[in-house]
């Protein structure tokens, strides 16, 4: 299967919505909206309650940054286990508790594989929690950033090729042709340049 992630705001703006979707369906459209609307409230009140942080995503906002396809569930966990093994673990041993929080790489293997999100504030350690739709996985697309430049070096020196081709298209409006867990890399980190610098979070699936 493979997961696409893209930049948006976690609610849409209504008039937005019924201009992209029509307005001939109004309550389906309050629908939408009081569903994001819930979600976004959630992860608010999470991050004030465990971080103490003052967020806003439950806020109405317009605009859109990048959007990618990361690859297979297969690729994005051959990442987690290349990032894993750096620290000397198995991505297992991050999501058993046997890695203490706040460890190097626990908001790209904490998260869940092929949904969640990944919003533009700094916080310790990703988390999930669980809303009407299932369990939500949240991390942090300042901290996977800062993991992610971290794997550059160990990812230059295991796959050199691919990784040449991607840091000279980091920054283009093209993904370059790749697979694999560089592929993935390349993919996360122009999502999370986009969104650190518009503000807005990431949506994987």
């Amino acid at each position: 299967m493979e997961i696409f992630a893209s930049v948006a705001p976690l609610v849409t703006d209504p008039a937005e919505r019924a201009f992209l979707l029509g307005d001939d369906d109004p309550e389906m459209l309050a629908e939408l909206t009081s569903q994001e609307t819930a979600l976004a409230t959630s992860i608010d009140t999470i991050l004030h309650d465990l971080y103490f942080l003052e967020t806003d995503f439950a806020t109405f906002k317009t605009g859109e940054g990048a959007s990618e396809l990361l690859g297979t569930i297969e690729e994005v966990l051959e990442l987690k286990q290349f990032a894993a093994a750096q620290e000397g673990f198995t991505p297992d041993d991050y999501l058993e508790g046997r890695v203490k929080a706040g460890h190097r790489y626990n908001h790209l293997i904490n998260h869940d594989d092929s949904s969640g999100y990944y919003v533009p504030v700094d916080f310790m350690q990703a988390f999930a929690f669980e809303s009407e739709e299932g369990d939500v996985s949240v991390g942090s697309s300042v901290a996977l950033l800062a993991e992610l430049e971290a794997l550059a070096a160990p990812l230059k020196a295991a796959f050199p090729a691919e990784m040449a081709l991607a840091s000279a298209t980091e920054d283009d409006g093209e993904r370059a042709p790749l697979t694999g867990p560089v592929g993935v890399w390349h993919a996360l980190i122009r999502l999370c340049r986009s969104s650190v610098e518009i503000g807005l979070p990431i949506q994987i699936g």
